[in-house]
């Protein structure tokens, strides 16, 4: 018995007028045949192209580093209040406000340093991400020391002022 990968390339060995581009007379044949009119020119194949296959043009926010502080202070605030009541580790990390943070980049991270010399909490998960895996605090038992072997860290990297 064929597998599904065997059937289609024998399918299709035997099509070779579905293999190549718009351009080629075959493929452009059996276009046509379908009641697809193709562009006769490069530059107007690229446009029929580019509108027979919109590319997703969806805006992302990106903050400025204007924009940081706030956006962070904002999503630290959403975090704890969607996870005060919350003991499961993962459900707390995963919340979106925290992702969101995550997604912010490395410039953050000071933020979250400062953050953290107010009190402890759980940011060595966004801290070892954003650090693409650095951690100060390894080996470390409790929060307070762990907190304070990341703030340590992070005076000697930024400006934390």
């Amino acid at each position: 018995m064929a597998t599904q990968i065997e059937y289609v390339k024998d399918y299709h060995s035997d099509c070779s007028a579905l293999w190549g581009e718009p351009s080629s007379e075959p493929v452009r044949s059996l276009l046509s045949d379908w009641g697809i009119e193709v562009p006769a020119s490069v530059g107007e194949l690229e446009d029929w192209y580019g509108k027979a296959h919109p590319v997703n043009k969806a805006k992302i926010p990106i903050p400025v580093p204007t924009d940081i502080h706030g956006r962070f202070i904002a999503l630290a605030r959403e975090w704890v209040r969607g996870t005060e009541k919350h003991s499961n580790l993962t459900k707390i990390v995963m919340h979106p406000a925290y992702q969101q943070i995550i997604a912010m980049g490395p410039a953050v991270i000071p933020e979250i340093i400062r953050l953290m010399m107010k009190g402890p909490d759980h940011w060595f998960w966004a801290l070892r991400a954003l650090t693409q895996g650095q951690d100060p605090a390894e080996g470390l038992s409790t929060m307070r020391a762990a907190t304070d072997a990341w703030i340590e860290w992070g005076k000697e990297y930024y400006d934390l002022g």
